[in-house]
């Protein structure tokens, strides 16, 4: 039996949501499937998400649940385009939450930005967990990339602001 996820409510991410972004994304468990596994600096990484935060092109979101702060997901915009990026709480793990963080991301972007009808995700084979979640939700893989079509204006709940 599949254990059914709490709801998922997006919210923009703040300047004061990165050092415990950074504490998810430093955690060895989130750095083993990422791009650069390196361990990250703390005042880089804050200089990264300030500049994030302040940058059209970039959708930094924090994902919450049960009023907790949960994860991020990042979209990155070029056109009509976007690269997602998801990582969560090292804590919050195994309770469905990257699925559902995904399921709410896929509706926000194409809410909020109907311009964009293609998502695009770059996952480590290793990372089992996430090629299930994006297969779950609707992407399909195409060699090193998983896509997704998605349509702007689909209905959203459960996304502030």
């Amino acid at each position: 039996m599949t254990r059914k996820s709490p709801p998922v409510i997006l919210r923009s991410a703040r300047l004061e949501d990165g050092e415990r972004a950074y504490e998810w994304r430093n955690a060895s468990a989130t750095r083993m499937h990422s791009r650069n596994p390196a361990p990250l600096n703390l005042q880089s990484h804050l200089r990264w998400w300030e500049a994030s935060v302040g940058d059209p092109s970039r959708i930094l979101l924090i994902a919450e649940a049960d009023d907790t702060a949960v994860g991020v997901i990042r979209f990155d915009i070029d056109g009509s385009s976007a690269e997602i990026s998801i990582y969560l709480d090292p804590d919050q793990r195994g309770r469905g939450l990257g699925p559902a963080t995904l399921e709410a991301g896929c509706a926000w972007i194409g809410v909020a930005r109907e311009q964009v009808t293609r998502l695009t995700a770059v996952i480590s084979d290793k990372n089992t967990a996430s090629l299930r979640a994006f297969e779950k939700g609707g992407f399909q893989r195409a060699g090193d990339a998983w896509i997704r079509e998605i349509g702007g204006g689909a209905a959203v709940s459960r996304v502030v602001g």
